[in-house]
């Protein structure tokens, strides 16, 4: 239950500070599909998972399902609703594939692929017509890309998709600025927890417990470098508009393979080391999860299996990372947050932090800066939402 005084979803956060409510309550988590996954940009995908003109991919936008396909005619790329016109079903029912026309197999309805509809069974039985111009599969309000990450927005205005990025953009350009540059691995490794979708976002800028729930990790990487200091060394940055960052010293990424960052892009996206991890948002107390390594375009197959296996490594499901923070950091809070005092601190670093020229927040690399950044612009997003009590809405 809400707290007496907490009126708005704009009150479940203070400056260092988050109730429990926003990885609880089902009326909170719909007002984020409103308020967050109905107006942000979110990503849906890389140009090189589209790289051949009819290749499709699916994915959702929020709880929405969406198709990102590439125009077998003009070679643009798409974000369309994957809900067929007629009576709604999935058209699209691959993770990915080639097809210069999406057919729904419910009635067979067939687009082409830019969305257009090109084909009805029997259609003289609309004895008043069809005007199939008026049936395209609908296209998502806006779509953008930057450097190959190609985002979608359902809201038909707002901030470009480069206002947006912001402070993210330098460490978009480096992901992607390797020779070559880079393209998304064929295969996705996938997983799910019993948890609200923003812990995961949360963990990736929570330097704080690395060496402490993956001990036996470090451990390792300290005898291949003959240190663990790293660890402790480095910065926390609120980048602005959501987006948050850990950023390592050199000698940390070599060890571990990867960057030298972790990068939040609000609200769906991370980076860590070669790894692009999309959160796509269930229930409010459940999540899935999508995990593909970054390979470098036109590089040997001795660089890109090496890459691979850092992945594996730490991210596998046999990986020394992702399997514990799974267990500790998603599934054990969500279970917690229903016990005693309701709020939860992230004041760890507070006031203590650096302004930026840039306008960003620097501090410690073990500090909060990162999570009270994301919650800045969580609490703009869905500021005026009025919360919903027991025995009905105040």
């Amino acid at each position: 239950m809400i707290g007496a005084g907490l009126r708005q979803a704009d009150d479940l956060v203070r400056d260092g500070q988050v109730h429990a409510s926003v990885y609880r309550d089902g009326h909170v988590f719909q007002h984020e599909l409103d308020r967050i996954f109905s107006t942000s940009w979110v990503y849906v995908g890389h140009e090189s998972e589209v790289a051949q003109p009819g290749d499709y991919k699916t994915t959702t936008l929020g709880v929405q399902p969406v198709v990102m396909v590439r125009g077998a005619d003009d070679g643009q790329i798409r974000v369309l609703y994957n809900r067929c016109r007629h009576r709604g079903a999935l058209v699209c029912q691959l993770d990915r594939g080639n097809s210069h026309f999406l057919r729904c197999q419910y009635h067979a309805w067939t687009y082409d692929s830019t969305g257009a509809l090109v084909g009805v069974p029997l259609p003289k039985r609309y004895v008043k017509g069809l005007d199939r111009t008026e049936l395209s599969l609908t296209s998502v309000a806006r779509t953008g890309s930057y450097r190959g990450f190609v985002f979608a927005s359902a809201a038909p205005e707002g901030p470009s998709l480069e206002e947006h990025l912001g402070n993210a953009r330098p460490y978009l350009d480096r992901l992607a600025g390797v020779e070559g540059g880079v393209v998304v691995g064929p295969v996705a490794q996938r997983y799910a927890y019993d948890g609200n979708w923003k812990l995961q976002l949360e963990n990736v800028v929570d330097n704080y417990h690395v060496t402490v729930v993956h001990k036996s990790f470090v451990d390792i990487l300290a005898a291949r470098t003959g240190s663990r200091g790293q660890w402790h060394s480095g910065s926390a940055k609120d980048l602005g508009n959501g987006h948050g960052l850990l950023e390592f010293p050199v000698d940390t990424g070599a060890a571990t393979g990867g960057e030298d960052f972790n990068l939040v892009v609000f609200p769906n996206l991370a980076f860590v080391g070669y790894q692009i991890r999309v959160v796509h948002p269930v229930r409010v107390d459940h999540t899935n999860v999508v995990v593909q390594p970054m390979l470098i375009a036109g590089a040997s197959d001795e660089v890109n299996a090496a890459r691979l296996r850092v992945h594996e490594e730490s991210f596998g499901p046999a990986g020394f990372v992702s399997p514990d923070d799974v267990e500790v950091a998603l599934g054990r809070v969500q279970m917690g947050t229903a016990a005693g005092n309701p709020w939860m601190e992230l004041t760890r670093g507070l006031g203590e932090e650096e302004v930026l020229e840039d306008g960003s927040l620097r501090g410690d690399i073990t500090d909060e800066v990162g999570q009270r950044g994301f919650y800045r612009q969580w609490k703009a997003s869905m500021a005026g939402v009025e919360l919903v009590q027991e025995g009905g809405s105040l």
